[in-house]
């Protein structure tokens, strides 16, 4: 699986703060609709007031399990 480092500030608890069934339209626009259709994006928000370190996963569900994609 992938691993990915994040310094947190003192006391900062990191959450999900947003899922969606599709990935939206920079999914639809760059992959096509059928990728749009099956992405999952799930967005960390890593508990500070900086947003410089929240990123966003984009998963997509393929025959065989969930893959991501891309991290933004």
């Amino acid at each position: 699986g992938a691993e990915f480092t994040v310094a947190l500030a003192e006391g900062a608890e990191p959450t999900v703060v947003s899922t969606s069934a599709r990935g939206g339209q920079i999914v639809n626009y760059s992959c096509g609709k059928d990728v749009d259709g099956h992405t999952v994006t799930v967005t960390i928000d890593d508990g500070s007031e900086s947003a410089s370190a929240d990123f966003t996963v984009f998963l997509v569900l393929r025959e065989d399990r969930w893959k991501v994609w891309g991290v933004y």
